[in-house]
C-alpha cells in the first residue's frame, strides 16, 4: 500500500529559469519524497548500465591516470535516499578487475579522501557494510580505510540533487563534492548520475562549481 501511494504522488514541477540554488534544493527534497523506491531501483540499474558502457569506452582508449601502475580506478559512493544506487556499477567494476573506492570524510572541512573498497563490500547484489563505520558526514566507509591517491583516480561517479543539460551539478549545499572535484587532476573523468526527472534546462552556477564530463540517467547520456 505504501508503494502504491508513492506511485500516485505526482512529481513537483521544477523551479522556473532564474531560480536560486536554495529553490532547486527545496524542489529536490520534494522529489525525494515523491519518488517511488521501486522506480528508483529500476532507474538506478539503467543508469549504471550507461556508466558501465562509458567505463568500457574509457578503458579501451585511455591509460590509467597514474601511468599504468595500477588497474583502472573508479570512485563511487554508497547511496542515501534520493540518490541513484551505483551497486550494479560496483559489481561490474569488481568483476572487470577495476579498483573501487569511496570518499571518506575525515572531518567537515577537509576534501574527501578516497579509500579502497574490498570486493566483499557487494554481496548478492546488496551493500555489505557490516564492517564499516560512519565518517564525519554519517556515510558508511570501510573501517580499515586503505587510502587511494587522488591522482590515481580515473573516473569519479557522483550523485546530485539535480543536473542540467550542460552537465552542471547541484549538490546538497555543504560543498563536500565541490571541494573534492576541484582537487582532481585533468585526466580524471567526472561522471554525474541521477534519474532523468532531475535533469533541468539550466541550473544557477558559481565560479567554484565544477561541471561533469558526462551525466547519465536511465534514459540518456549527456555530454557538455
Amino acid at each position: 500500500m505504501q508503494e502504491r501511494d508513492q506511485e500516485a504522488t505526482p512529481p513537483p514541477p521544477a523551479p522556473p529559469a532564474g531560480s536560486t540554488k536554495a529553490q532547486f534544493r527545496a524542489w529536490g527534497r520534494m522529489m525525494t519524497k515523491a519518488e517511488d523506491p521501486a522506480t528508483v531501483r529500476r532507474g538506478s540499474e539503467a543508469v549504471c548500465d550507461h556508466v558501465v558502457a562509458y567505463c568500457r569506452e574509457f578503458a579501451s582508449i585511455c591509460t590509467p591516470s597514474a601511468g599504468g601502475d595500477h588497474p583502472p580506478t573508479l570512485m563511487l559512493y554508497i547511496p542515501i535516499r534520493g540518490e541513484v544506487d551505483p551497486i550494479r556499477l560496483a559489481s561490474w567494476a569488481f568483476q572487470a578487475g577495476w579498483r573501487v573506492c569511496v570518499g571518506y570524510g575525515i572531518d567537515r572541512e577537509s576534501p574527501l579522501q578516497p579509500v579502497q573498497l574490498a570486493a566483499d563490500a557487494v554481496t548478492n547484489g546488496t551493500w555489505n557494510v557490516q564492517g564499516f563505520e560512519e565518517d564525519a558526514w554519517g556515510v558508511p566507509v570501510p573501517r580499515d580505510r586503505v587510502p587511494v591517491r587522488t591522482q590515481a583516480l580515473d573516473l569519479v561517479v557522483v550523485p546530485g540533487v539535480a543536473f542540467d543539460t550542460a552537465c552542471h551539478r547541484l549538490g546538497r549545499g555543504a560543498g563536500v563534492y565541490d571541494r573534492f572535484l576541484a582537487s582532481l587532476g585533468t585526466a580524471t573523468r567526472r561522471v554525474g548520475v541521477a534519474l532523468d526527472a532531475r535533469i533541468v534546462p539550466a541550473l544557477p552556477t558559481d565560479p567554484h562549481d565544477v561541471p561533469m564530463h558526462l551525466v547519465a540517467t536511465e534514459r540518456r547520456v549527456l555530454r557538455p
